[in-house]
């Protein structure tokens, strides 16, 4: 009976560009698309339609900065299959430099809300690197483990992680010096079990000449136990 289209500006610049109809095959009324930008600057993009299939209402996509600088972009949809509303990404630097990625969607599945990672340094040095997530399984709220040092340097290396299974908070270990010169090495641990907080052992010299070695601990209400 009746069909027609429309747009809203022109060239790189399109705004919108639609169509709609009456009285036809499966009853479409009306159809379209958006998107603010192009190329290198796309901010957004998208699509609708009304009146066919399953019902789908309305969907599209987003970015912000592109390449090696890509800093979030994300998609949304509304009334389709199970209801997704929203889901995305984001990072922050790339390669050798990536600090932080993360993704989220909201209203599909087991309800996931949040989740990422994170790491400062790569390679030889190392320093720190986590993940945590939010809303899904047993509650895990973070999670991450750190180091100082690699090799035979190695002074230093723990973990961490917050809301799961028995409440472990930290724990980690070092040591100074290694092989013929091992000095001292320590662990340590929060939040977990009979409370330990800090145990270790130490020596000098080895083999045939050792000099001198003993271990210790510490607990909560015990104090410190030393022995040789």
């Amino acid at each position: 009976m009746e069909k027609g289209s429309w747009r809203r500006g022109c060239g790189e610049g399109v705004v919108e560009k639609g169509s709609w109809r009456r009285g036809r095959g499966e009853g479409v009324e009306e159809k379209g698309s958006w998107r603010r930008g192009r190329g290198e600057g796309v901010v957004g993009k998208g699509s609708w339609r009304r009146g066919r299939g399953e019902g789908v209402v309305e969907k599209g996509s987003w970015r912000r900065g592109r390449g090696e600088g890509v800093v979030e972009k994300g998609s949304w949809r509304r009334g389709r299959g199970e209801g997704v509303v929203e889901k995305g990404s984001w990072r922050r630097g790339r390669g050798e430099g990536v600090m932080e990625k993360g993704s989220w969607r909201r209203g599909c599945g087991e309800g996931v809300v949040e989740k990422g990672s994170w790491r400062r340094g790569r390679g030889e040095g190392v320093e720190e690197k986590g993940s945590w997530r939010r809303g899904r399984g047993e509650g895990v709220v973070g999670k991450g483990s750190w180091r100082r040092g690699r090799g035979e340097g190695v002074g230093e290396k723990g973990s961490w992680r917050r809301g799961r299974g028995e409440g472990v908070v930290e724990k980690g270990s070092w040591r100074r010096g290694r092989g013929e010169g091992v000095v001292e090495k320590g662990s340590w641990r929060r939040g977990r079990g009979e409370g330990v907080v800090e145990k270790g052992l130490w020596r000098r010299g080895r083999g045939e000449g050792v000099e001198e070695k003993g271990s210790w601990r510490r607990l909560k209400k015990v104090g410190i136990k030393l022995r040789k």
